[in-house]
């Protein structure tokens, strides 16, 4: 079971975290066995990173990196510590640019965070009703971001 508490709205999320520090019940729940979440799909992460994700939370999700938001996975891992998962949005956008550049994108993020504990979602990808030339666009993304991760497994 997560908990999912949203920084959707970043006002209200960073006058939360400047107020409290912290997500008040979240060390409570983890210590229950449950996963706290941050929902952290802003643009503009890297003026709030040292806000996040705040004792007990254990996910950020829906994590966007270049060349959508603004902060790189491995400054958003030493902001955050190998303890936390984070759960990185591939964004669909990267795959007009061809197989070579999605390739290259997810080696080159695969590189720059060695630590395991993360793991590639596409949150907008949707191949029902996408046909010819659209539908062939979103499959070799698709496909760039699986070689990426068979050529280069954790070996840790």
């Amino acid at each position: 079971m997560r908990v999912r508490y949203s920084t959707r709205t970043q006002a209200r999320a960073t006058r939360l975290q400047a107020s409290s520090g912290d997500i008040p019940y979240a060390p409570r729940l983890r210590e229950r066995g449950y996963s706290v979440t941050i929902h952290a799909d802003a643009l503009n992460l890297k003026q709030h990173a040292a806000l996040l994700p705040g004792a007990g939370v254990n996910v950020i999700e829906a994590f966007t990196p270049p060349p959508i938001g603004n902060l790189p996975v491995g400054e958003a891992r030493s902001a955050w510590g190998p303890e936390v998962t984070l759960h990185i949005n591939v964004p669909e956008t990267l795959f007009h640019s061809g197989y070579d550049a999605t390739f290259a994108w997810t080696r080159d993020l695969l590189a720059a965070d060695p630590c395991p504990n993360k793991f590639l979602s596409f949150t907008e990808v949707g191949l029902l009703g996408v046909e010819g030339a659209m539908r062939d666009v979103f499959l070799a993304g698709t496909r760039a971001v699986l070689d990426a991760l068979r050529e280069f497994p954790y070996t840790g």
